[in-house]
């Protein structure tokens, strides 16, 4: 009797709920009895960690499209062998934290004097995207260009009472695998 062992896939989510899977992004993927696996082999994370108490792997991609896991025991023998699709990390939005729509109180201007900016996007939540070299204009109070290193446009005191938008120009937004440039004008009127 000749008997051919097939490797096995990785655990389909419970719900039928769909794993989506982004450049960047912490990951993860369970398996179920694999008797004495050792580490894996990832094509899109040579750092991929086997969690062998919880029964997954643990990776994040680093580029878009076809990812290909091995699990292997001691011996070399095969135990588990899939692939995944691998998204593009998508843009993301620019936001301005405390302001309603598109308006910031010119109360709360005066009272704070900044307006802090962040990013993100709708399908990762949780995702962290860093603002750096915002440029900006204070329409209404000066025709100066301003620039700043982090994601807190400070506003002078002396333009506190005549800016009447603030116009994010540009920004550089980046994460822990690619940058992205912020080039559509963020406007915030000021009321």
């Amino acid at each position: 009797l000749k008997v051919t062992s097939v490797a096995k896939k990785f655990e389909v989510e419970k719900n039928n709920k769909y794993n989506i899977f982004y450049e960047g992004k912490e990951s993860e993927l369970h398996y179920v009895n694999l008797i004495d696996a050792q580490t894996p082999s990832c094509s899109c994370d040579p750092n991929v960690k086997i969690n062998k108490q919880m029964s997954k792997v643990e990776f994040i991609p680093n580029s878009p499209g076809w990812c290909h896991f091995d699990i292997s025991n001691n011996q070399g023998k095969k135990l588990l062998s899939d692939s995944i699709y691998v998204q593009k990390l998508p843009t993301p939005f620019v936001y301005a934290k405390e302001v309603s729509g598109s308006s910031l109180s010119r109360v709360r201007l005066k009272s704070q004097g900044i307006v802090s900016l962040s990013a993100s996007h709708p399908d990762l939540q949780k995702f962290e995207y860093n603002l750096s070299n915002v440029n900006y204009r204070l329409v209404g109070a000066t025709t100066d260009t301003f620039s700043v290193e982090g994601n807190v446009i400070s506003v002078p005191t002396e333009f506190r009472d005549n800016v009447k938008y603030i116009v994010v120009e540009s920004a550089d937004i980046n994460t822990n695998i690619k940058g992205f440039k912020f080039e559509t004008p963020l406007i915030i009127e000021v009321k």
